[in-house]
């Protein structure tokens, strides 16, 4: 029997999966100097067997960054930033979570499993003895891959917020709360 706490458990699992936790970074470097760190310590988004600790792309005011690992991932955590002047060094904003175009495949898969349920029993040539089945097993293969990806991904948002912050010599920003 499972409690109350392992339903919300089991559902905020599968919900991380769609959103992107956020947050702002502060550090005493300027952008030009969090840019330069930023690139001696990744290598490129093509690079599979480098020896940095990050892959990505790093522009002139954002980053796309991911842990560099020695597998490709769809479900890989991605960590986006973006840096701004601030007037004691730079403001990094920050986004991490799956990728959009893993959370974009996903989504489509289930728009298909829809589309094949809804095409099959509406046309009446297939029955639901043999498609409801099917769509189990789609959902199945679906989830699956998509639990397993997230599963070997787990760990890489704090890493890459840890590797980040030592880089900028950066500190969380003190959020600022509406009063009553």
């Amino acid at each position: 029997m499972m409690t109350g706490s392992r339903d919300v458990g089991a559902v905020a699992r599968v919900l991380s999966f769609w959103r992107m936790e956020e947050g702002v970074m502060l550090s005493p470097l300027s952008v030009e100097t969090c840019r330069e760190r930023l690139k001696a310590a990744t290598d490129g988004p093509l690079v599979l067997f480098g020896p940095r600790a990050m892959r990505g792309i790093i522009g002139a005011d954002w980053a796309r960054l991911r842990k560099n690992i020695r597998w490709n991932n769809s479900f890989q955590t991605i960590l986006l930033l973006a840096l701004k002047d601030d007037r004691n060094g730079t403001r990094l904003t920050w986004r991490c979570g799956a990728s959009t175009m893993a959370r974009l495949f996903i989504a489509a898969w289930l728009v298909g499993i829809v589309t094949v349920l809804a095409l099959g029993l509406g046309s009446g040539e297939m029955d639901l003895l043999f498609l409801g089945p099917a769509a189990v097993v789609m959902l199945a293969v679906g989830g699956g891959l998509a639990a397993f990806g997230r599963r070997m991904a787990r760990g890489e948002d704090r890493f890459l917020l840890r590797t980040v912050t030592d880089l900028v010599e950066g500190r969380a920003a003190a959020e600022r709360r509406a009063g009553p």
